[in-house]
């Protein structure tokens, strides 16, 4: 008897494909989840298995909102879950749970935040009490059936081969090893790559098109065809297209099909959907008027036969929100079914068989759907660092730290580190048997600036004997010399591309201008009023009253949905953190010591310099002894994070030459000096606690303090009002409080009966801030706060907390914020305009 044989991946594009290409009678692609699904509905077990109906993305959406709806308001999940996108990414973390401790009791769960363990426990027990039938179940069910042999006779003539690392969530792993008891589980082999750099060719274009064309052209010039080659993409959805267009001068084939968005009556359709959302407001009215025109246009045959495919697909997506839309009514939840249609449209793709594209031809892949499978040539393209390697983050919800004590609180099997497969670029390469070309986008059409390598090439020139610099990466795929080329040969076609690159936006319509009216998508309501508050969180609350209440009174957490792709090492956050504690170890021995401050300045060495900046690399947080820059996006690039080590390790050098420079009577006595104090108000005790950067004495009782500034300096003087300064490119104000609250936290510390005068300012030290220090005019800026927090205590303690629509550029929490915002910015609401008043150098 012939065994069935599960071919097992991350992908079952990848799975199918080994099968294909393998032929071996008995093979059955599947992943992992689809594995499970397929084991709980065998037919043996039919009239046990519970009855359930495959909720579409809208139901699932609504039993959430049902358990939202039945939270304590005070739960740390409640606002968040008033937003769609948040919802999902908490469903997605209910499930994780539920798959990591199968019926485990919850009561025992203790998080750092207190608040966030009573919180968790209340949402994951309502999703508990909801009953949905989900994967969980099946999981479960399946891992009792195996235990009690139930499966035995069924897999005596079946057995498991992985063909790459498979994510396994919490008991899915209990899955796999009881069945290795039972029958031949073949595991994938986590290997190191044994790379044929030998055999690697490394190319650039400047536009996908012509990366195609270098790579056909390399396929012919070394006699290869689709017979003995794979091509994979890195970014598949940028190439698909491009390929698309070929189909007529060679056989090609899309393994994973091509974006609906790809096609130019997507871009019409999009603008009728735009126009009847504005002709009919009223939400059934709309859904049933668009119902009826796709309908149609599913029946008429002067349509092309993709694009009737196209409209069926709608219709369903119609349909299932048109369902949805009466319910989401009774339980009071505002949705935009324009918005939500746009979103799901836009993810709408068509198969290869949509596309009547046969199984052979030159065949396009994704890097994850093919790096685990053997090849005689291969061909990647778009080996950019945007794309390659990928930052994965944990989900939001349950962080890091947090599942690690969920594991130990509760005894669950979650998982602390995102799930990621190691250099798939590099087992794609060494699966190879022949010869690989790797071409990637050199320059920008747009703006026409060198764009930055994957870090891959790093390992290329290591194994060439050769420094990792950019300009050795730029010369190994000829950037300069393919530019001229591809551009010579571009001819007319740039100017057409330049101008197909603009896609107009679809959306815009002319639409009713909100009225003056205070609406309640306005502001928020809490009855929380916050004593304890800091420099910045005084400061969001004078810039946007809406964002102080998330962050500082509800302690709602700005979502991260995505993983974060950047092309440099540190954040603009973190190269900040970096200086400063780079200018404290400069500093520290300084203070230690007994030397003159121009001495100790003068007498510091190279080498000392190099010291500074090793300590600052390794230094760690305190409560739990974590590097804290060491260990950030250990996947970028090596040259990109030397090329910013010497770039602060120059700044350094400059802040210690500006030092000298600037030499008066003063000299620093604290770095990061810790303070905490109260202050009472209009008879409210408010508390403030914090570290000043720096703190300056002439020895005579007169003190500055420094608060240090990396970024650009909006100030003109060296002496102006510092409270609030325009910001004219995007046409917001700025406010600063931190040298008022630090004036205060100086005359209630130790040095008190010391100080006669307070100068309190900002350092702005970097090339961009011009090295700049500015103080305010006047040595009394802790007056003007008073006046300042009189009127937070004022506006704040009244409950309301408005939205200020000239902060949303930069905002994080824009998707916690309801309503189009910044069609409001003319609505002069009188608490905003109040706090405006409040810093204004007017009322100084």
């Amino acid at each position: 008897m012939i065994k069935r044989t599960y071919i097992v991946s991350s992908s079952i594009a990848m799975s199918k494909r080994y099968c294909r290409e393998n032929k071996n009678i008995g093979f059955i692609p599947t992943t992992l989840n689809h594995l499970v699904t397929e084991l709980y509905n065998h037919p043996v077990f039919f009239m046990e298995n519970e009855k359930t109906a495959v909720l579409n993305q809208h139901q699932q959406d609504l039993n959430l909102c049902k358990i939202h709806q039945s939270l304590n308001t005070d739960n740390y999940f409640y606002e968040a879950m008033k937003i769609r996108g948040n919802r999902g990414l908490v469903l997605k973390a209910l499930l994780e749970l539920k798959l990591s401790l199968n019926g485990a009791d919850l009561s025992g769960l203790k998080l750092t935040d207190k608040r966030k363990t009573s919180s968790l426990i209340e949402l994951y027990q309502a999703y508990e009490k909801e009953g949905a039938f989900d994967y969980s179940k099946m999981l479960f069910s399946v891992i009792e059936r195996v235990k009690t042999s139930k499966y035995d006779t069924i897999l005596q003539d079946t057995e498991f081969l992985f063909i790459s690392d498979v994510e396994m969530i919490g008991f899915e792993k209990s899955l796999i090893e009881l069945l290795r008891d039972k029958t031949s589980v073949t595991a994938f082999e986590v290997t190191k790559s044994e790379l044929k750099f030998d055999a690697l060719t490394c190319s650039s274009a400047i536009t996908k098109a012509n990366s195609l064309i270098s790579s056909l052209k390399w396929m012919k010039d070394h006699g290869l065809d689709s017979s003995n080659t794979k091509l994979v993409a890195l970014s598949y959805d940028d190439y698909a297209p491009e390929l698309y267009k070929l189909r007529e001068k060679l056989p090609v084939y899309l393994e994973h099909g091509i974006k609906c968005s790809s096609f130019s009556f997507f871009e019409s359709f999009m603008t009728f959907l735009s126009s009847r959302s504005q002709t009919y407001r009223e939400h059934d009215l709309f859904l049933q008027k668009l119902e009826s025109t796709v309908r149609m246009r599913t029946e008429d045959t002067s349509y092309t036969e993709l694009e009737r495919k196209f409209y069926q697909m709608t219709l369903l997506h119609i349909r299932d929100l048109k369902g949805a839309n009466s319910e989401y009514e009774d339980m009071g939840i505002a949705i935009d079914p324009y918005e939500l249609l746009v979103m799901e449209l836009e993810g709408l793709r068509f198969s290869a068989s949509d596309l009547d594209l046969e199984e052979s031809g030159l065949t396009l892949s994704r890097i994850e759907d093919a790096y685990a499978l053997n090849s005689l040539n291969v061909v990647i393209l778009g080996a950019s660092h945007a794309n390659y390697p990928k930052k994965l983050k944990i989900d939001p919800i349950l962080k890091e730290d947090e599942r690690e004590s969920i594991n130990k609180s509760i005894d669950a099997k979650l998982s602390v580190k995102p799930f990621y497969i190691e250099d798939m670029l590099d087992k794609l390469i060494s699966n190879s048997s022949g010869k690989s070309f790797l071409i990637y986008e050199g320059h920008s059409t747009e703006t026409g600036k060198l764009t930055v390598p994957s870090s891959f090439y790093n390992k290329v020139l290591k194994a060439k004997g050769e420094e990792i610099t950019i300009e050795n990466i730029y010369n190994l795929c000829g950037v300069k010399e393919r530019y001229v080329d591809d551009l010579s040969s571009q001819g007319e076609f740039l100017n057409v591309f330049s101008n197909e690159g603009l896609k107009k936006n679809i959306n815009i319509q002319n639409e009713k201008l909100y009225s003056k009216e205070i609406e309640d998508i306005d502001y928020a309501i809490n009855d929380k009023f916050r004593t304890r508050l800091s420099a910045s969180s005084l400061e969001s609350f004078y810039k946007c009253p809406y964002m102080f209440n998330l962050k500082s009174n509800l302690g709602v957490y700005a979502a991260d949905l995505g993983p974060d792709d950047r092309s440099s090492w540190l954040s603009a956050t973190e190269r900040g953190s970096f200086l400063h504690a780079a200018y404290e170890f400069a500093l520290m021995p300084f203070i230690k010591s007994k030397k003159v401050y121009k001495s100790y300045l003068k007498g510091l060495k190279e080498k000392d310099l190099e010291e500074f900046m090793e300590q600052t690399m390794n230094s760690k947080v305190q409560e739990t002894d974590e590097l804290l820059f060491k260990d950030i996006s250990p996947e970028i690039a090596e040259h990109i994070k030397k090329s910013e080590l010497l770039e602060m390790r120059e700044n350094l050098e400059s802040f210690i030459e500006k030092e000298l420079e600037n030499l008066s009577e003063f000299y620093p006595i604290e770095l990061e000096y810790k303070f905490a104090y109260t202050w009472k108000v209009d008879g409210t005790e408010l508390s403030f606690a914090g570290s000043i950067d720096r703190v300056d004495t002439d020895g005579k009782g007169n003190f500055k303090v420094v608060d240090y500034k990396t970024g650009k300096n909006y100030f003109k003087t060296t002496k102006e009002y510092l409270f609030d300064v325009y910001d004219k490119k995007y046409k917001t104000h700025k406010v600063y409080f931190q040298h008022a609250l630090y004036t205060k936290a100086m005359l209630e510390s130790e040095y008190k009966s010391d100080i006669k005068s307070i100068s309190a300012g900002y350092y702005f030290s970097s090339e961009r801030g011009e090295w700049a220090t500015v103080f305010h005019e006047g040595d009394t800026p802790e007056k003007k706060l008073e006046g300042i927090l009189k009127t937070y205590v004022k506006e704040a303690s009244e409950g309301k907390y408005f939205k200020n629509a000239t902060q949303c550029t930069f905002c994080e929490y824009k998707q916690l914020c309801a309503g189009k915002q910044l069609k409001r910015k003319h609505i002069a609401f009188p608490q905003l305009v109040n706090l405006q008043k409040a810093v204004g150098e007017n009322d100084a």
